[in-house]
């Protein structure tokens, strides 16, 4: 896996990179990462943004700020796939690997996709910060600690015995403690005490203040309820023989408009001709057997004519057929005309009765409540006695009156057969209105005397058992002493007292809980248990470096038998220093830096993770940059990808002048917002210094032509340039320095490619001589006024490019 391309950016001080804007070579084509790449930002450019970009991805930390999200990002990252292919002539299936390339997109604070979270190895502030130290300081007090405990492999925190120091120093503050709130500490509380407390605890005094007055009150009123209860003890016989309130009534109503309409336009006649009708087909049926059976009616109808089918009379007689029907008639019509006064009368009495029953209700309704108000009193039943309910029911029965309708309709009941076409919708709806208004508002009263009734019951199941009753008076009892205890935490001030003592154990339980803490900090400290190998790889990086001290491996202690691991800084005079102020920052860096590679050797498939370096040179002076930087490049071959950030000129330089491979070298430059702010670019083809020494004739002519030419000017930029053409011709392409196989470098030595082979004596003096020219020469300070310094150093220069001539030969 390998990232390519940052191709877009929108965050922090990238307002809107696009990288197929910038990042371009001089064939126009976008320019990629490769295997090893370097990017030069100053501070505030960017450089860390896109590490926090790189740690989102892989899933190693998230966003520095909640507020401030990238509105968008896309990477373009090469991943190696593995596909399964078959071979057209032999059938044979094979794994064949395929590069391809992958976008990742984030938007809307979500990654499309993820990379496996140990795939990107990072070093930065934050790994420092998080696994080592924290500038030489490691305090364990909230804001201070920023070590990530579970994950510590090395131990850079104070000795053992500094620790133990601050555990009895810690003992010493326990003890004054307790002696100066001797008092508070000693003081004694119940159990009721702070369940009080707990309930009043958040409360203010002007609270507390209306508590107590409540409480009081509260007091008078449990007294009163006291004296009730034992009168209803005394009358308990009495109680179990009240009785319910067992007034009835019943409910208002009225047919439906279409029966009574019906009375006045039913038809007698009709009627009793439909129930003649009725009684003749009622006969026939009855005789309809015998007609039919052995074909009488056949025989009756075909052979003898003039004979009735149905009474087989002749049909000369029908006159008396006739008078039997009539009489049936007569009969059916005469019992219609009596069912239809009865209907009528019916209806009649049943208006009366509204009537007067709506005269009887007011009664009725004193009656139910003035019952409930005498039991109320008399016994003490509470909420059975509503007198609201009693005004308002009344004072609504008031507001009602018979409709003038009822006695009309009655008049109009007593016209029937005289009368014809009469309507009596007009009638109606004010009756039926006038019906729906009383049954409202008995259907209350009913509701009341049900619940009332119940309460009474209630009562009685209460009172009537000298054992419940005395029930009562216990529980009462204790809630009177409730009270007193809520009275008297009160008056003697106890909330202030608890407060004081909850507050003095706290910080003492705080205090205690500090020197726990330490103990288990020393404890941890001293069973940790790291190889002892890990310290040798420390050492053995830090040996490169320019350093006058080194780590010492410490033996287990007593107090654990296992620990295996610990060190301490020891200088080259065999004195231990303090971590703190003993070490310069640079020299904290450099332990950092040794931890991380040290923790890195024994990571697995290094050839499938990505190093990435942010800024690794804190404080480093020019001789350990130069170290930094071999110890960086010799990483490359060991990782899929090296990526390293800095702001630093010089460690920059070193990493450029690599070869093997070539780096890819990109710039961050911090642009005005209006102009989209910060953007990543790529630097172009690999600085050469021999190129840029033979420009050195046009240069000075245009120059004095121009009327431009200053002597130190031209010698400084030149002498610097020649100074590291010699070098890098001495290092790297005599001494091999790129080589790091000592096979490789003795077979060049044997054989026609070996550079030195082609100088002679001569040309290696000359070579050092310019050397030495370059090293010892003021070119810094010339003569402004000598043209012999600018005349020597292009001497020298011309040398330089005649011997590179014979070399490249």
């Amino acid at each position: 896996m390998k990232i390519n391309k940052i191709k877009k950016i929108i965050y922090k001080s990238y307002l809107d990179f696009d990288r197929e804007r910038v990042c371009i070579k001089k064939n126009l084509q976008e320019a990629k990462f490769d295997k090893f790449n370097i990017i030069f930002g100053e501070n505030g450019s960017g450089k860390s943004s896109i590490c926090e970009i790189f740690k989102s991805i892989s899933l190693s930390d998230g966003f520095s700020f909640d507020n401030i999200k990238p509105e968008k990002i896309i990477l373009e990252v090469e991943t190696i796939v593995n596909k399964e292919n078959k071979n057209p002539q032999t059938g044979e299936i094979f794994i064949k690997t395929d590069k391809e390339e992958k976008i990742y997109t984030y938007e809307q604070d979500l990654w499309n996709n993820n990379l496996d979270k140990d795939s990107l190895l990072f070093f930065d502030v934050d790994y420092i910060n998080k696994n080592i130290h924290t500038h030489g300081e490691r305090l364990n007090t909230q804001g201070h600690h920023t070590q990530n405990s579970g994950k510590l492999i090395i131990a850079l925190d104070e000795q053992a015995n500094n620790m133990q120091e601050e555990i009895n120093n810690q003992d010493i503050v326990i003890q004054d403690y307790k002696e100066i709130n001797k008092g508070i500490l000693s003081h004694k509380l119940e159990e009721n005490d702070y369940k009080i407390y707990n309930l009043y605890k958040d409360e203010t005094i002007e609270k507390i203040e209306l508590h107590e007055i409540e409480l009081k009150e509260k007091n008078n009123l449990l007294r009163e309820k006291e004296k009730k209860i034992n009168e209803l003890k005394n009358k308990f016989n009495e109680i179990s023989t009240i009785l319910l309130d067992q007034t009835s009534f019943s409910e208002f109503s009225l047919p439906s408009q279409q029966l009574i309409q019906e009375l006045f336009d039913r038809k007698i006649q009709q009627i009793g001709i439909a129930s003649a009708n009725i009684t003749i087909k009622e006969h026939f049926d009855k005789h309809k057997n015998f007609l039919v059976k052995d074909d009488n009616y056949k025989k009756i109808t075909e052979n003898v004519e003039g004979i009735c089918p149905l009474c087989s009379q002749k049909l000369e007689n029908i006159d008396d057929v006739i008078k039997y029907y009539n009489s049936v008639f007569d009969t059916s019509y005469e019992t219609a005309r009596t069912k239809h006064i009865q209907d009528i009368t019916k209806l009649s009495t049943s208006l009366k009765d509204i009537i007067t029953q709506f005269s009887m209700l007011g009664g009725i309704v004193q009656g139910i409540f003035g019952y409930f108000e005498e039991i109320s009193k008399k016994y003490g039943v509470e909420d059975i006695y509503n007198m609201d309910l009693k005004k308002t029911t009344l004072e609504d029965l008031n507001k009602i009156s018979i409709p003038t309708e009822i006695q009309t309709l009655i008049e109009l009941l007593g016209t029937i057969g005289t009368l014809t076409g009469v309507n009596i919708e007009s009638q109606y709806f004010p009756i039926s209105n006038f019906i729906n208004e009383i049954n409202q508002l008995l259907g209350n009263v009913k509701k009341y005397q049900k619940e009332s009734n119940d309460r009474i019951l209630q009562f009685k199941s209460q009172y009537s058992d000298i054992l419940t009753i005395e029930k009562q008076l216990g529980e009462l009892n204790i809630e009177q002493q409730n009270n007193g205890l809520l009275l008297s935490f009160f008056k003697e001030n106890k909330k202030t007292h608890i407060e004081k003592y909850e507050k003095a154990k706290t910080e003492l339980k705080r205090l205690e809980d500090i020197k726990k803490e330490k103990e288990s900090q020393l404890e941890k400290y001293l069973q940790e248990k790291i190889p002892k190998d890990f310290i040798e790889r420390m050492i053995k990086t830090l040996k490169r470096f320019n350093l006058p001290f080194t780590l010492q491996h410490l033996s287990a202690s007593k107090r654990a038998n296992d620990y295996t691991f610990g060190f301490k800084v020891i200088d080259d005079n065999g004195f231990e220093r303090n971590l703190k102020k003993g070490l310069s920052e640079g020299e904290r860096q450099l332990i950092s830096l040794a931890f991380f590679f040290a923790m890195n050797d024994n990571i697995s498939n290094k050839d499938k993770k990505i190093l990435i370096l942010d800024d690794p040179i804190t404080s480093l002076d020019s001789p350990n940059l130069k170290i930094l930087a071999d110890i960086v490049t010799e990483q490359i071959s060991l990782y899929e990808q090296v990526i390293v950030f800095t702001h630093h000129p010089l460690f920059y330089k070193y990493l450029s002048k690599f070869n093997f491979p070539n780096p890819i070298r990109f710039g961050i430059f911090k642009n005005r917002p209006e102009l989209g702010g910060s953007f990543i670019f790529f630097e172009g083809e690999q600085f050469c210094l021999d190129t840029e020494l033979k420009k050195h004739g046009e240069e000075i002519k245009k120059l004095a032509e121009s009327g431009n030419l200053k002597n130190e000017e031209v010698c400084l930029k030149y002498g610097q340039l020649l100074r590291l053409a010699v070098e890098k011709l001495i290092k790297y392409d005599l001494l091999m320095r790129k080589e790091d196989n000592f096979e490789h470098i003795a077979d060049k030595l044997k054989s026609s490619n070996s550079q030195i082979r082609k100088l002679d004596d001569t040309d290696i003096d000359t070579i050092t001589n310019i050397y030495k020219y370059c090293n010892y020469s003021n070119l810094m300070h010339i003569d402004k006024e000598s043209p012999s310094t600018i005349s020597e150093l292009i001497n020298y220069i011309n040398i330089y490019l005649k011997i590179k001539e014979k070399l490249n030969s």
